[in-house]
């Protein structure tokens, strides 16, 4: 079982996105440590084979905790960024996991819109009965200076991660030139 934890551990290190994870692996590891526990406190083997069962525990008990760590990692890299791994990658125990990491994305990205959402202060004056253009939350991944909108307000400058509600026309022009992604929004 060590060594196949260990092979799980030596592909996540390696590889920058999230590898599948050895079906049952989380729940293999589970029973290992249970057994071995049991096996080192029992007091049916000597002082030597105890001490060598507690060692494997302690190994165990590390990899393990940094295979979840590091998972764990690459999880919040992709949901702050507005994404949601495959769930083919996702085991079934990191559910809850994944689960947390898209709810804290979420509500960073509602509290930015909420600071950086505020009506512009220059906005022209409309002529009675004209109708507001349709509008889009989006993420900046790149740097943009500030741009005139569809609707002739002044928004920006962005910077990456900025999250902000544009005329829409601005916002599609934004994403097709790669400097912004469609924002999720509830």
């Amino acid at each position: 079982m060590y060594d196949r934890l260990l092979e799980a551990f030596r592909k996540e290190t390696e590889s920058e996105g999230l590898q599948r994870l050895p079906e049952g692996l989380y729940e293999d590891v589970r029973s290992s440590l249970r057994e071995l526990r049991r096996r080192a406190m029992d007091g049916s083997e000597g002082r030597i084979a105890r001490d060598v069962l507690l060692l494997e525990l302690d190994r165990m008990v590390e990899v393990s905790s940094r295979l979840v760590e590091l998972r764990l990692r690459k999880m919040v890299r992709v949901g702050l960024h507005g994404e949601e791994p495959p769930e083919a990658l996702i085991a079934e125990d990191e559910k809850p996991l994944l689960a947390a990491v898209m709810e804290v994305a979420e509500a960073r990205d509602q509290l930015i819109a909420s600071l950086t959402l505020m009506p512009s202060t220059e906005a022209p004056a409309k002529p009675p009965g004209a109708a507001e253009p349709p509008m889009l939350l989006i993420r900046f991944i790149k740097e943009v200076p500030p741009i005139v909108g569809a609707d002739l307000r002044t928004y920006g400058p962005f910077r990456p991660e900025d999250v902000a509600l544009l005329p829409a026309q601005n916002a599609e022009a934004l994403i097709r030139q790669g400097a912004a992604l469609q924002a999720r929004s509830q």
